[in-house]
């Protein structure tokens, strides 16, 4: 049987004789160009289909789909998950406090003296399940899923340019309050002191949790002098306890 020659087909076959007759149409009167702008403007109308969808919609094979998007350097991705939505108002207070901490690095280096703070819970128990060499008749070990209530303590971390300044692990299911958290910014506060690295104005920073903008908290936080920076709401920046902070 006669294979049905698509423009997206066309497409292919020209780029593949490009080097030999680059300006010559093809069979059915289309240029590569052509092909590929038609497979782009149903990537257009649709960039969520897959290539085999879009196989179906362009008339042609999985395979000639395939090379193409290659071709047109387009590549699949999955857009990452934020805490929310931003409002205009959200979004103008995130700009500000952008230019807030920007205007300050163009004349001296104060990302050297900066110190972020964060909390993060930490499992117990850290199920993987990963796929194992066994025999073609063999079953592979079944892995149990994580309770919905594991078991987990929480770890309050502080960090500057070069790693962990501080930590400190909360008893088992206790989190942070406010007297807790004026509690761990003192034995920070010491920590730094003892240590000697911070000789220049030290800045700090540190999310807009309950405990953390409670009233003692910025009471005591003036009293170490320290310069706190601005941390925009609901701000999608991950910190390094999110990415960085490993099993102890």
């Amino acid at each position: 049987m006669r294979r049905t020659t698509t423009p997206l087909r066309c497409g292919i076959l020209a780029s593949k004789k490009k080097s030999t007759a680059s300006k010559k149409k093809r069979e059915v009167g289309h240029t590569y160009e052509d092909c590929f702008e038609f497979l782009k403007q149903i990537v257009n109308q649709d960039p969520f289909q897959s290539t085999r969808d879009l196989a179906v919609t362009s008339g042609t094979t999985h395979t000639c789909v395939k090379t193409s998007l290659k071709c047109l350097g387009l590549v699949k991705k999955l857009g990452r998950f934020v805490p929310r939505r931003l409002g205009q108002l959200n979004c103008d207070r995130r700009i500000d406090a952008c230019t807030t901490l920007l205007t300050p690095h163009k004349n001296t280096n104060w990302l050297r003296h900066l110190i972020i703070g964060n909390e993060k819970w930490i499992f117990f128990s850290n199920l993987h399940r990963k796929a194992k060499w066994v025999g073609m008749e063999e079953q592979a070990q079944d892995v149990p899923k994580q309770d919905l209530h594991p078991k987990m303590v929480m770890v309050s971390v502080w960090w500057n340019i070069h790693g962990v300044v501080h930590w400190q692990l909360l008893d088992d299911g206790a989190t942070t309050t406010a007297n807790i958290y004026v509690q761990q910014l003192r034995a920070l506060k010491a920590k730094v002191d003892e240590s000697g690295d911070f000789v220049l104005k030290i800045y700090f920073q540190h999310d807009k949790a309950r405990p953390h903008i409670a009233r003692e908290v910025k009471m005591e936080l003036c009293k170490f002098g320290w310069t706190i920076l601005p941390h925009s709401p609901y701000s999608s920046d991950r910190k390094p306890s999110d990415y960085c902070f490993f099993r102890i």
